[in-house]
């Protein structure tokens, strides 16, 4: 039977338990199998840890050992030649990304301040929409359209043809992230545009849900 809790009248929950039936004992068969897979899995993880730690701890040694300034600022070698480095790839990098911030930053901020201003509408929701979509975008397929767009029109791999792939990646990104950001901000880069409003002073602000919204503390009005 349940017993009680003197002076509170309710029952006891662990009535009827025997608590030495819980105790874990190597001699209990579910016991001693949780025991033997639990040591095994340790083993193999630490097995399979063996050969990935040795393979970092060979690149960290013999990889430091020739880290110079020579790597980033020298061509690659010719073939079966010692030194070099890969400056080309440094510089084809910077030069990409940049080409590419050129074609998207510009493109993604000012999409971004017309949505902020245009919160409804069918291009501001076809708009928003792509850009969602575009955010799961494939590299590969970024490449692609590059490659048919510039490569081959062209005649020739440039820079320029990764740029314009990179660009593809990160408008979606740039035009998000913009749109997220504090309202006020783009708001006042709009306001900063409107014609006969030289001082970019404006006294309430449109939210995207169509609202009215205090002007920013830190503006004049």
């Amino acid at each position: 039977m349940a017993t009680m809790f003197p002076n509170s009248g309710l029952e006891d929950p662990f009535a009827g338990v025997d608590f030495s039936e819980l105790d874990r004992s190597l001699r209990r068969p579910r016991t001693l199998m949780d025991f033997i897979l639990n040591a095994a899995t340790t083993v193999a993880t630490l097995a399979a840890l063996i050969p990935l730690f040795s393979v970092v701890f060979m690149l960290v040694w013999r990889g430091g050992q020739r880290l110079s300034l020579e790597v980033f600022t020298h061509l690659p070698p010719a073939p079966l030649e010692q030194g070099g480095g890969f400056g080309n790839a440094v510089l084809g990098t910077l030069v990409m990304v940049g080409m590419a911030m050129l074609m998207s930053v510009p493109m993604g901020l000012l999409t971004a301040i017309y949505l902020s201003q245009t919160s409804k509408g069918k291009v501001a929701e076809t708009v928003r929409f792509a850009a969602k979509v575009l955010t799961g975008f494939p590299s590969i397929l970024a490449g692609v359209f590059a490659y048919g767009a510039v490569v081959l029109a062209t005649g020739r791999f440039s820079a320029f043809a990764g740029a314009v792939a990179l660009a593809v990646l990160m408008l979606p990104t740039i035009v998000l992230t913009s749109e997220d950001s504090d309202p006020n901000d783009l708001d006042g880069l709009a306001a900063d545009r409107v014609p006969g409003n030289p001082h970019g002073h404006h006294a309430r602000c449109r939210t995207r849900r169509g609202g009215n919204r205090a002007p920013h503390p830190h503006r004049t009005v």
